[in-house]
């Protein structure tokens, strides 16, 4: 369990007095809750497959992530003015969790694909999106209130350098907010359905998919973000077996099908862009949320463990 310093629950108090973070001052451990996870957040899954129809798996990934990110993070963040997306993307998860922000937040977008942050540009929700990688962001030191991460850090390799730059732009007392795969990602995939396939191989394959290069205990997040100057404040897993399991099969049917139509030689999102699929559409809600409703047939969510992710929350003293 992960020591909480008074001055941080003192403050996260006065904030749930305030009702500014839902009642969820229970958030603040290491396991997540089985009432917590005892409903599927189904309408936020098809809100993002209306968003993004081509991505199925990812989507039913980011509908859970972004519940423990809300659920979890919010406390943080509520009186964020300057906030920095680290690795946005297209803006697709700023754009859904932006209400949640203060109104006249100051958003700042950065990624280090220019055809990514063309997408976020379009979207309307930053103020200012840099093309830029996360070793190196051309921002001054101390201007920033929060950094949110959102299942980027496990692409970067080495991570360190990075973790050193959100450090130097947060200002002293802010917050840096970050989700990825935790230590039990592995141990939450059913493995290959061809039987000859090594479960070791399978992995590796998955790793070289997915571009995954760590898999950190929240102990080993510590210690790399005490070497930057960030201090671990909570930690929260998410994505149980079940959802773990579910993404990996609608995936392999999906985005990993075609990886292995093109060589197991270009990532899935070269393979979007040559597709068309990466362009900003739209379906019907309506067809969103039977699409949706079919690819959660039969999930049970309902879990004690283990889980495939991990929320880190850390302090910039």
């Amino acid at each position: 369990m992960l020591t909480i310093s008074r001055d941080v629950l003192g403050t996260l108090d006065r904030i749930s007095r305030q009702g500014k973070t839902r009642g969820l001052m229970n958030s603040l451990c290491t396991k997540s809750p089985p009432e917590m996870l005892a409903k599927f957040p189904s309408h936020l899954f098809a809100k993002i497959m209306q968003e993004t129809p081509a991505q199925p798996a990812t989507n039913l990934w980011r509908a859970v992530e972004l519940t423990a990110l809300t659920d979890n993070a919010l406390p943080y963040l509520w009186d964020c003015q300057d906030i920095l997306d680290l690795g946005c993307g297209d803006g697709g998860i700023m754009e859904t969790l932006r209400p949640c922000l203060l109104a006249n937040a100051i958003i700042t977008g950065i990624d280090p694909d220019p055809a990514e942050t063309a997408l976020a540009a379009e979207r309307g929700v930053y103020s200012s999106v840099i093309t830029s990688g996360a070793e190196n962001i051309p921002l001054p030191e101390s201007c920033m209130d929060a950094v949110i991460s959102n299942s980027v850090l496990e692409h970067i390799n080495p991570v360190e350098k990075a973790l050193l730059e959100i450090s130097r732009i947060l200002r002293p007392g802010r917050w840096f907010v970050a989700t990825m795969p935790g230590p039990d990602f592995h141990a939450c995939l059913r493995g290959s359905w061809l039987p000859w396939v090594k479960r070791g191989d399978y992995l590796k394959y998955i790793d070289k998919r997915l571009a995954h290069f760590r898999y950190w205990t929240a102990e080993e997040w510590r210690q790399r973000l005490s070497d930057a100057g960030l201090n671990l404040t909570a930690a929260h897993e998410y994505l149980p077996l079940t959802v773990v399991r579910r993404w990996e099969l609608i995936s392999r049917l999906t985005g990993g099908l075609l990886y292995c139509l093109a060589g197991k030689k270009t990532s899935p999102i070269r393979i979007q862009r040559k597709l068309n699929l990466r362009r900003k559409s739209k379906m019907p809600y309506s067809v969103a949320r039977a699409i949706s409703q079919i690819l959660c047939l039969g999930l049970d969510i309902r879990s004690n463990g283990p889980y495939g992710g991990l929320l880190i929350i850390a302090r910039k003293p």
